[in-house]
């Protein structure tokens, strides 16, 4: 007999853990961030997203952490810079 796995548990491309794997929206209610925190922290490499052929994203919930959620003043200065960084297109973060 087959066991049952829902459509949104896979393998994360990037820990290559057993996880689900969220929207960007469910990722950001469950950390209560805004989505330019979610996407800095995406290219700082604390949460791993991956980029499906259709264009949407898909978050490992093994790689959130409510923890990820506080940013210090220190934090700022680094997600400003990645947030230009990616509007101007010199950082990747999808695999």
């Amino acid at each position: 007999m087959k066991s049952y796995v829902p459509a949104s548990q896979a393998q994360c491309a990037i820990c290559g853990g057993e996880a689900e794997m969220l929207t960007e929206a469910e990722a950001m209610q469950i950390l209560g961030v805004s989505e330019e925190v979610l996407h800095a922290r995406i290219a700082a490499g604390q949460i791993h997203a991956v980029l499906k052929a259709n264009g949407a994203s898909r978050i490992c919930k093994n790689s959130l952490s409510p923890r990820e959620a506080l940013i210090s003043p220190g934090e700022i200065h680094g997600i400003e810079a990645a947030l230009v960084q990616l509007a101007f297109g010199k950082t990747r973060f999808w695999q």
